[in-house]
């Protein structure tokens, strides 16, 4: 895929082993691209000043120069071209040091082709200007994890990217799909219905992997609603008006509420409406003594 309108994107790849950096030239420029390839990271930087670039993809762990210090120093030097991190050696500190830094993306080696190309597309996707915009990334207790952004969908997008990093080897398939589809409906509610896409506003996403479940909070800054208003449909009724209001380019809406209750555990609205915690739980004795999904509203504070 090339750039936008058409335009090859220029891409920066840097990477201090000559045979990943030949490999990921051929496939970049195979997908459309025009990449440069750069072995060494001191001139990776010189180049980068030098030069304009659409997207740069480095490695983590190089000699002299690491790729987050290159992330650094990419966001001062032009804050409005996103950066992709790639690393054989993942940890949970990696990941978010690059969450925080600004990075768009993070591929673990070893990546195929198409997780490549994937995540090249999303990053050349970013609207610019984007990308510069501050995220807060904090651990307020130990286990959780706490992303505070603009309310705009990349944000969202990019916390999907980074939180599925954390737990993609602990979670099966189908469970991974439903936390998905679970975080980026409510997570779009909290941005285009809580915040009414004002980004001056915050969304904040809490996220926390346990023995025996997966939780999210997210809140946004809006007045809230009244989740009780949604009326309860079965799983195959919601998903079918999903796909029509869909078809009609529109916003799934409260049916897309009532459809995270059936794939989600526990579902639990502030008394104010406007922060929502999502879990789900992975042992099934644990499971069994909770209440049934969507069970629960109008717990907590706002």
């Amino acid at each position: 895929m090339a750039g936008t309108g058409g335009k090859k994107a220029r891409i920066l790849v840097v990477d201090d082993d000559s045979s990943v950096v030949y490999m990921l030239k051929e496939l970049l420029t195979s997908a459309g691209h025009d990449p440069t390839a750069v072995v060494d990271p001191e001139e990776a930087l010189s180049v980068l000043s030098r030069e304009s670039f659409d997207l740069v993809l480095t490695d983590i762990r190089m000699p002299r120069i690491t790729g987050q210090q290159i992330l650094v120093e990419a966001r001062r030097m032009r804050p409005d071209v996103p950066v992709i991190l790639m690393t054989g050696y993942k940890s949970d500190e990696s990941v978010l040091d690059a969450f925080r830094e600004g990075a768009v993306s993070y591929l673990t080696k070893p990546f195929t082709p198409e997780d490549l190309e994937r995540a090249v597309r999303a990053a050349l996707a970013v609207p610019g200007g984007v990308g510069a915009a501050g995220i807060e990334v904090a651990v307020p207790k130990r286990g959780w994890i706490e992303l505070t952004a603009p309310s705009h969908q990349e944000f969202l997008r990019r916390f999907q990217t980074f939180s599925r990093l954390l737990y993609e080897t602990e979670l099966d398939e189908e469970t991974k799909r439903s936390i998905q589809l679970a975080v980026e409906e409510i997570g779009t509610n909290a941005v285009e219905w809580g915040n009414r896409a004002d980004t001056s506003r915050r969304i904040r996403i809490t996220f926390c992997i346990l023995e025996d479940a997966v939780s999210f909070k997210i809140e946004d800054e809006g007045g809230g609603f009244r989740p009780r208003r949604v009326a309860p449909a079965s799983p195959e009724e919601a998903f079918l008006e999903i796909l029509s209001r869909i078809g009609g380019e529109k916003r799934a809406g409260g049916l897309g509420i009532r459809f995270v209750r059936e794939v989600m555990d526990d579902v639990i609205y502030s008394d104010r409406g406007n922060a929502v915690l999502l879990t789900k739980w992975l042992s099934r004795g644990e499971k069994g003594q909770r209440e049934p999904a969507g069970g629960k509203e109008g717990t907590g504070s706002s």
